[in-house]
């Protein structure tokens, strides 16, 4: 029996032979020419069938497979609060690429993660943008016995502070550390405090209460929202006292139009005394309008 020593084998013509529509499967008739020793060339040829498989890539494969994700954040707050979430995640792409998907719910939303570490990004993200409470639980899903090793699953509740600036609030005689009562307004929200402002302050020097995120919800039940920003009337300035400092609070004159009878005018306290001029128009919140 003689053995051939075949030097190289290459693809000298090709022709098209069959197909039907969906099959995936492709009938070629290949002209294959091998070089044998000596300068000896065979060329024969053969009939070959290839069939299409589809084949996804690593990571769409791993997005559509079980046990895809590792954890969970789910976002609780009311929809007018989640507008720092919801830049967060617009505006940083790390951020955005890292979350496999996005469910509603009916009090917030729930985002999930590939891996712990990236949730654990975004929940420390999300706490510096706007103050938050965060509970964290896991579930084990299986074990290997024979390498030592757990499936966790982690579930990451945040529960974002229901307020917002220019928020009228009404607190509680109830709350305890909060160093105020009564109405209050909201002036600036940061990562982890709340600053309000007594809405009803006495003449002298207005000062600014700082509220953290374990002392709102501490007093979360005697702390109320009495008027949103949205809710505001527009009220003219008749008259406002001179040689108000920045910070002090004065007595402003208000109407509903200029030049009303001095039975319509509204005297009120407030700390931004020193801003209003006479027939400037601003914003006021009117208890009484608002029912």
């Amino acid at each position: 029996e003689a053995t051939l020593d075949v030097k190289s084998v290459a693809v000298s013509d090709a022709s098209w032979i069959w197909t039907e529509p969906h099959s995936k499967r492709l009938a070629v008739n290949l002209e294959a020419t091998a070089s044998l020793a000596l300068g000896v060339s065979v060329r024969q040829r053969v009939r070959c069938t290839f069939v299409e498989r589809n084949k996804q890539c690593p990571a769409c494969n791993k997005e559509f497979t079980n046990r895809t994700w590792a954890a969970v954040v789910q976002v609780r707050s009311p929809r007018h609060v989640m507008g720092p979430v919801e830049e967060l995640i617009r505006s940083n792409r790390q951020i955005r690429s890292t979350i496999v998907n996005v469910e509603l719910a009916r009090n917030g939303v729930d985002l999930y993660f590939a891996s712990l570490s990236n949730a654990q990004r975004f929940v420390s993200c999300a706490k510096s943008t706007h103050p938050s409470s965060v509970r964290h639980t896991k579930k084990l899903v299986s074990t290997d016995n024979h390498s030592n090793t757990a499936n966790l699953r982690h579930t990451f509740v945040l529960d974002m502070v229901p307020l917002v600036p220019r928020d009228l609030v009404s607190v509680s005689r109830s709350c305890r550390g909060l160093g105020l009562s009564g109405l209050a307004l909201v002036s600036r929200v940061t990562g982890g405090n709340v600053h309000l402002l007594p809405a009803a302050p006495s003449r002298g020097e207005v000062k600014e209460v700082d509220v953290s995120v374990d002392c709102y919800f501490r007093n979360a039940a005697g702390i109320s929202v009495v008027l949103r920003p949205d809710r505001t009337s527009k009220y003219f300035v008749i008259d406002a006292d001179d040689g108000v400092a920045k910070g002090e609070v004065g007595d402003v004159a208000l109407g509903r139009e200029l030049g009303c009878a001095a039975a319509d005018e509204v005297h009120t306290l407030t700390h931004l005394c020193y801003l209003c001029a006479v027939g400037d128009e601003v914003e006021v919140y009117d208890l009484e309008g608002c029912g």
